[in-house]
């Protein structure tokens, strides 16, 4: 007889009282049951995945743990028991692996954000629990109350919607098999109350999320047809459900009804429950993704606001933009909203619940848009000294404040120039020429472009591919002008690097890779153009272009790198060339033919930019967590010593968020970044101490340039701008 030793696994990540961590950072608890085991760790975005970074701690009844400071925010991780990868079971909360999988998550909370997080995280998570434990009466209970009473969180909006979000289909595999336990659950729930409308909507929001997981197109339909029987059978039934008319509208836009039917369905859900808001949301996405009429939003917004309870003035109007935020990079410029009407709609919000800072949060991200500095200040008082995490990272909120502050002297906010781009293409590379008369800038509509200095004046444009320009970069002599171009995310398929005679403003030399040019650099002599980039998953490229001969030579080292190139440096002298690689850098010996460096995951995040200093001595990377995972996590700055390739700051946190560019000054004295909080930020190059930030932009921030007398410091990013801005 064989007896099986079983690990009983019984699991907790649970978010301790705040002890001394670094600044922004949670302590948070890992505990793990599991007295057979010999060894177990903990492994998630938080360390890059590694297997054996981070152990748990075995106490005498058998239970791992481990404290591990975490920012808010969500986490994925699983745990690591004597080298088998393994979910937490008793956490609910998961997502996909990409590897056909789950892992777990934890979310650490902001102790600076609104408790409605948490209030509306516990409505979830006790209908999720209460579904696992087949407790339909409770649940029945529970809707039933939601809807009588309309009863909303105290920032307004209804507790019946996060009821639902916590009843949603937890499986993540798109196949009806295992899918079928949990719609035979469902039976179960409408065998007990035959008269529910609880039971129909959430099984129609369960045929939704499938239809939404499995490919097969005819298989989708179904599905989607499915949840519409579902719903109109239960037309019929005594009780009424608010949540039943917003599902119904999910499936008006997925089956693509007509506009009419869709605003006849929206004002039988009005008639019904004008207080809502949710169907004005979903009225929102439906016209705005058939009509792309600037004013579309402004008149979806309106109409919510004569549907809705006139005792809430225009409230609806700020809650229907507000849905829409993520939408736009900057609401005022990009559709028909105005200020006027949507600072009176959060002021009739602020009326019935003065004391949300969730809403006070929004309020003040639109007044920055609206470039209200005087709101903004007074809704930052009200705020303190955390915004919520819907800034995009604490970083940017730190901006906003800097920006509303009276004392804030003009030359960080005002650009000396500021040069828009005609459509507005988002700007990934901009580059002094060496006389510092003009600036070149690259942009997503796959141009090229000079622009006077003085005047912002184009002075010259060439369209160079139907994708994005991803570099640009003048000869040192200023003679010539190169730029890289291809996909901007994920690309597979080839690039292409293109060389001007910036006299004649004749192309002299092209290249085309096996996939995208990300960045380039000249050498020293300018004979030679280096690029980076390569294919998503597949190959990263490294090579040097002959600008007389137009050869192209593959530099061999990237032959087991299978990820794309985001930064290529040269070294004054000429003989050595970095390029990024994860979270370190690869160093090659042009001479010698050979890699001189080549360590793996050496800082924290994935390096987006690196520049030489002037002096040869140290090259400066920048790096940013994948961005919309950790958004709130500080960008990281890390300077390496070119005699032996060591860094001196391992871990070089900075006080920006997300860095994506990099330039180092030609005096040597300053290094500038910008990124995710679409600020300019200045440090001392020995102590990286802050010497000024500029409140530049309002889209993330690609390139920095400083002017070759190091005077200035020019910013390009993704709301289709360059600044110009004076150094202290």
């Amino acid at each position: 007889m064989v007896r099986c030793q079983v690990i009983i696994l019984s699991v907790a990540a649970l978010v301790w009282c705040r002890l001394l961590f670094a600044a922004g950072e949670e302590p948070t608890e890992f505990s793990l049951v599991a007295p057979q085991a010999k060894a177990v760790f903990v492994a998630g975005e938080f360390n890059h995945w590694n297997k054996t970074a981070t152990p748990l701690k075995r106490d005498t009844n058998g239970r791992w743990n481990a404290t591990i400071p975490l920012l808010p925010g969500k986490h994925a991780y699983k745990f690591v028991v004597d080298g088998e990868w393994k979910v937490d079971a008793a956490n609910p909360e998961q997502t996909k692996d990409g590897f056909g999988g789950l892992n777990s998550v934890v979310t650490v909370t902001d102790p600076g954000v609104d408790p409605v997080v948490d209030a509306k995280d516990q409505v979830r998570r006790q209908a999720m629990n209460l579904f696992a434990k087949s407790d339909f009466a409770k649940l029945e209970q529970i809707a039933a109350e939601f809807r009588r009473d309309k009863s909303r969180f105290s920032d307004g909006l209804w507790k019946l919607k996060e009821f639902y979000q916590g009843l949603k289909a937890r499986n993540d595999i798109g196949e009806e098999k295992d899918w079928q336990p949990w719609f035979e659950k469902l039976d179960r729930w409408r065998e007990q109350f035959s008269e529910s409308i609880t039971v129909p909507v959430v099984t129609a929001q369960g045929w939704l999320d499938y239809g939404s997981e499995i490919r097969d197109t005819k298989g989708r339909k179904e599905a989607i047809g499915n949840a519409r029987t579902v719903l109109n059978a239960a037309a019929n039934l005594p009780a009424r459900c608010a949540h039943w008319y917003a599902v119904m509208q999910d499936i008006a836009d997925r089956q693509n009804w007509p506009s009419e039917d869709f605003a006849k369905l929206l004002a039988e859900a009005a008639a019904a429950e004008p207080t809502y808001y949710d169907y004005y949301a979903n009225a929102a996405d439906y016209f705005l993704a058939r009509n792309h009429d600037k004013d579309e939003l402004d008149r979806v917004a309106d109409e919510a606001a004569t549907k809705f309870d006139p005792t809430e003035g225009m409230a609806a109007y700020a809650r229907t933009v507000w849905f829409m935020e993520n939408r736009y990079q900057n609401i005022f410029e990009h559709s028909g909203v105005t200020w006027q009407k949507l600072r009176q709609g959060f002021l009739d919000i602020q009326k019935r619940y003065p004391d949300s800072r969730w809403n006070a949060n929004a309020f003040c991200r639109f007044a920055v848009q609206a470039k209200d500095r005087q709101t903004a200040g007074e809704l930052i008082k009200k705020i303190g000294e955390r915004g919520d995490p819907n800034w995009g990272g604490s970083a940017r909120y730190e901006m906003a404040k800097i920006w509303a502050d009276p004392a804030t002297p003009s030359w960080r906010v005002d650009p000396v120039l500021a040069i828009n781009i005609p459509g507005k293409p988002a700007v990934h590379s901009i580059a002094f020429s060496p006389d510092g008369r003009s600036i070149a800038s690259g942009t997503a509509d796959g141009r090229i472009a000079l622009w006077d200095v003085t005047t912002g004046k184009q002075l010259w444009t060439e369209r160079v591919a139907s994708f994005p320009v991803m570099s640009v970069v003048f000869s040192p002599d200023g003679k010539l002008l190169a730029a890289g171009a291809g996909q901007e995310y994920r690309g597979t398929e080839p690039g292409l690097a293109k060389v001007w005679n910036l006299e004649s403003k004749k192309e002299i030399v092209a290249a085309k890779p096996k996939g995208v040019v990300w960045k380039i650099a000249f050498t020293p002599d300018g004979k030679t153009l280096a690029l980076s980039g390569g294919q998503w998953e597949r190959q990263a490229e490294s090579s040097l272009l002959n600008i007389e001969t137009g050869d192209l030579r593959e530099l061999p080292w990237t032959t087991n790198h299978d990820h794309i190139l985001k930064g290529v440096a040269i070294s004054p002298d000429g003989k050595t060339l970095v390029t990024d690689c994860y979270q370190s850098i690869t160093v090659w010996g042009l001479a010698e033919n050979r890699i001189l460096f080549d360590t793996k995951n050496v800082v924290r995040d994935f390096v987006l930019c690196l520049a030489y200093a002037p002096d040869g001595k140290t090259v400066v990377t920048c790096g940013a967590p994948m961005r919309g995972r950790n958004d709130t996590e500080p960008g990281e700055l890390t300077i390496w010593d070119t005699s032996n390739w060591k860094p001196r700051t391992p871990r070089g946190q900075t006080d920006a968020g997300g860095l994506v560019g990099v330039a180092c000054s030609p005096d040597g004295k300053l290094i500038a970044g910008g990124g995710y909080d679409e600020a300019v930020h200045v440090w001392d190059a020995t102590t990286l101490e802050s010497k000024a930030i500029y409140i530049a932009h309002d889209g993330m921030i690609w390139s920095v340039a400083f002017s070759p007398d190091s005077k200035a410091v020019a910013s390009a990013s993704d709301d289709g701008a360059i600044k110009l801005w004076t150094l202290p």
